[in-house]
């Protein structure tokens, strides 16, 4: 299937298609398939002549600069060197709302999230309803300090949809974005900054919505349709789906699919075999051994040069950690069927 053609309301060309993994994977929203012409230049300018007055080191990552506590936000963003962040509040206007009185919560990619942010995400981001929308997913009308995080706790955005905390261990991630240990809790006048390592993606739904709109996980969605399991990936959750793409499915013989889709019960019980309860994250996974899944076994994970793998599938580092409101979708490159039996797989 060519996931850069346009269909239905959404339109998919997130992921690339060299690397052989489908290009949605939970990313599609409704905002993608409206893509606006870049800014103009007087604003590219304005922020420029912005970063030359505040002295910001380009692309660096590095505090160089001592804080002062009674900075506001957009001064501590500045005092940061988040140069990248700061830009992108300019441009969408928020300056005024990190100037306000608060409280508020800020997460703010570091300039390295954004120039390792995928293709499509910086094409996104020329989109000035897109941009706004994307950074006020990432602050909260709140404070949130790091010891304030509870693990699969929800808060409220500026952007009206949830985001979701994670604590493994020392490790702690907000909608899979992992929070910077050098640089978190950093005080404002009005509240509290954190650093995070990769741009969040605002979530457009449950991991049903989201894989129905991803021509990615046809079978799958049919799979999911054929044994009533719809209404459990619905639900609140929170839930871990290793989702088999169509090209994962496609890799069985096609009397093997017939079989399956056949009997539901064993289809059910393989489905079940890729949920978990709760909510894994890509960053979470080189650090576990074992997943309890919903049908009562157990996943294996392991790592190799060649990235985590579940049994015998590889999460897809592409499609890894899709966004969704009732945990996390991990695309994964092969069905997990431990019962099918030999020759199931095309040679």
């Amino acid at each position: 299937m060519d996931l850069d053609q346009k269909g239905g309301a959404v339109e998919c060309s997130l992921l690339p298609q060299r690397h052989g993994v489908e290009r949605c994977v939970g990313w599609c929203n409704d905002d993608m398939s409206s893509m606006a012409a870049p800014l103009k230049l007087v604003v590219l300018l304005f922020v420029v002549a912005s970063a030359a007055t505040f002295g910001f080191v380009q692309g660096s990552d590095l505090n160089l600069v001592s804080i002062n506590d009674k900075a506001n936000l957009l001064e501590l963003i500045r005092k940061l060197n988040l140069s990248v962040f700061y830009d992108n509040v300019v441009k969408a206007s928020l300056v005024a709302q990190l100037q306000a009185e608060g409280p508020y919560t800020v997460f703010a990619p570091s300039n390295t999230a954004f120039n390792n942010a995928p293709p499509w995400q910086k094409e996104a981001m020329k989109n000035s309803s897109y941009l706004v929308k994307l950074l006020n997913y990432h602050i909260l009308q709140d404070e949130v300090t790091l010891d304030d995080i509870a693990n699969e706790m929800l808060k409220p955005t500026l952007a009206g949809i949830p985001v979701r905390f994670n604590v493994y261990d020392e490790m702690v991630t907000v909608q899979c974005s992992v929070i910077d240990n050098q640089r978190k809790d950093k005080m404002a006048s009005n509240s509290v900054l954190h650093v995070i390592k990769r741009v969040m993606v605002p979530n457009s739904g449950t991991i049903v919505d989201v894989l129905s709109a991803c021509p990615a996980f046809t079978i799958l969605i049919q799979a999911l349709q054929v044994t009533s399991l719809q209404d459990l990936l619905r639900g609140e959750g929170p839930f871990t789906l290793f989702a088999p793409t169509d090209k994962a499915f496609a890799r069985l013989t096609q009397q093997t699919r017939d079989d399956l889709f056949s009997n539901p019960n064993i289809l059910k019980e393989l489905l079940l075999y890729h949920i978990v309860n709760g909510t894994y994250c890509r960053a979470s996974l080189p650090h576990l051994t074992y997943l309890d899944t919903f049908n009562g076994d157990k996943l294996t994970i392991s790592i190799s040069a060649g990235g985590v793998h579940v049994n015998g599938a590889t999460v897809v580092e592409e499609g890894a950690d899709g966004s969704v409101i009732n945990g996390v979708v991990q695309s994964i490159d092969s069905l997990l069927c431990p019962f099918c039996p030999k020759g199931s797989l095309k040679n």
